[in-house]
């Protein structure tokens, strides 16, 4: 790389440093005191017990058993009593691992969990501009036109900015649009799962949020089936991804039949309150076929509408009806068909925004691609 080259890049990097720094004091200036809802809380205060826990193993004279049941000074008591009652908790452990790095340096409040989680969120629209302009041969001036346009463009929606203080997700959308990139860059590599796919497109994003699971997993068994009929080998890829998949859920399996209310959680999620029976169980699945599909279809359209608009949906089908972005493509159909179905409607005001972000990621990489994909430089 020439010395033109090295001042460009430093040029264009200041570029986006600069309206990641401005976006942070906005959102820090409207968000940082706001005060936490009850998710918020509940992790809030995990995340302190964990960082005042006196020593990591517990300590008394029973068994380690009951010493972990009783000894509350213990880390690993205040870890699993969270995942005890509620076992989807235990898939936040990268979310969880950060912040407790941050309550060990100093004082952990409202205050600290909103700015880790505004930072994080403001590190979206910058993860996903970098990767549009990543290889491409510009100009200084047309990359801060591009570089701007794309930031402004990703946080100019009104659901991801009032995202900022909303902890938990904003990780895990984060590591969502990483794992994109990552399966998108190995798509067409012999050894498509390899060491590094697992790591960072796979096993961070899946314990970052457990919605990311269904959303992962889907996505590799569709583009599994696009390899095979590529003629791309799938047996090794296929043996990995059914042994991950078993191994990431079989904390979930676990802790469901330890503690009574997950079991309880897992009914009422997928049968309301009625009772596990054959009859109930039969008339659920015909239940999703006739009518909760056609009214989660319904809830995803209004959502759609709220957040993309009239504009935004032509943009959208645009960037969906062309021959290029496939792995994207992979992610949003995998979210879409999620939501339509599993019962996702009473939490769909937060968990749309997996679908929104996936969809404005697809939006400007066809428009980065159409204005200046010819402007690429060889890899």
């Amino acid at each position: 790389m020439n010395l033109m080259s090295k001042n460009k890049k430093s040029i264009t990097s200041f570029f986006l440093l600069l309206l990641f720094i401005i976006f942070f004091i906005i959102k820090y200036r409207f968000f940082v005191d706001l005060f936490p809802g009850i998710d918020q809380v509940f992790y809030i205060k995990w995340i302190i017990d964990l960082a005042n826990s006196k020593n990591f193993f517990p300590v008394g004279d029973n068994s380690f058993y009951l010493n972990l049941i009783s000894d509350n000074n213990s880390f690993l008591h205040n870890y699993f009593r969270r995942i005890y009652n509620d076992v989807g908790v235990i898939y936040n452990v990268i979310p969880l691992f950060l912040n407790l790095i941050f309550a060990k340096i100093g004082n952990y409040n409202v205050a600290s969990f909103n700015t880790l989680s505004i930072f994080f969120n403001c590190l979206i629209p910058l993860f996903i501009t970098i990767h549009l302009l990543e290889g491409k041969k510009l100009t200084i001036k047309e990359h801060f036109y591009a570089s701007t346009l794309h930031y402004l463009f990703i946080s100019s929606f009104f659901s991801i900015f009032f995202f900022a203080p909303h902890g938990i997700h904003n990780y895990s959308l984060l590591f969502l649009i990483i794992s994109v990139i990552i399966f998108e860059r190995n798509i067409k590599k012999i050894n498509f799962l390899n060491f590094h796919t697992i790591i960072y497109g796979i096993l961070i994003p899946c314990f970052s949020h457990k919605f990311n699971i269904i959303i992962i997993f889907l996505s590799i068994f569709l583009i599994l089936i696009l390899r095979f009929f590529n003629n791309l080998r799938i047996k090794k890829d296929l043996i990995i991804t059914i042994l991950l998949f078993f191994i990431i859920l079989s904390p979930m399996f676990i802790f469901t039949f330890i503690g009574e209310r997950n079991i309880e959680l897992l009914k009422i999620f997928f049968l309301g309150k009625n009772e596990l029976t054959e009859e109930s169980f039969i008339s659920t699945i015909l239940n999703y076929i006739s009518i909760s599909t056609i009214n989660s279809f319904k809830i995803f359209s209004i959502n759609l509408w709220n957040n993309l608009g009239l504009f935004g949906i032509i943009l959208f089908l645009i960037s969906l009806f062309n021959k290029k972005f496939v792995i994207i493509k992979v992610f949003i159909i995998s979210t879409f068909l999620i939501f339509i179905f599993l019962p996702l409607s009473p939490y769909i005001g937060r968990l749309f925004n997996y679908f929104l972000i996936l969809s404005i990621f697809l939006i400007c990489n066809y428009f980065s691609n159409f204005l200046i994909g010819k402007k690429k430089v060889d890899r």
